[in-house]
């Protein structure tokens, strides 16, 4: 389509350890999402790298308690540099039941 730019279809990919909140992984749009570096990502806790109302946050907590995927409703957070951003996304199960960790898919 004319003066569309695709990499805002692209999805921000994040693998949290659901025990600690730790990122152990996220891709390219994923750090670009936050506004960050993919290093400065890895390893940190989730709600250390973003400031989220207390709404949208316990959704999140609330999802992460189930095993199967959870459609997430629309909702801001805010990333580096006080930027706000809206997302739609997707929790699910990553691996096996016992790995204790989840994907979170996020559509800017």
């Amino acid at each position: 389509m004319p003066g569309s730019d695709s990499s805002q279809l692209a999805e921000a990919l994040f693998t949290v350890d659901l025990g600690t909140g730790v990122v152990l992984y996220c891709n390219d749009n994923a750090a670009a999402l936050l506004g960050r570096a993919q290093a400065d990502v890895h390893g940190r806790a989730w709600m250390d790298i973003v400031e989220m109302a207390p709404a949208p946050r316990d959704i999140l907590v609330r999802a992460a308690q189930v095993d199967h995927r959870v459609i997430l409703p629309p909702f801001s957070f805010r990333c580096a540099g006080g930027v706000e951003r809206f997302v739609a996304g997707m929790l699910m199960p990553a691996g096996a039941p016992s790995s204790n960790r989840a994907n979170l898919l996020l559509w800017p």
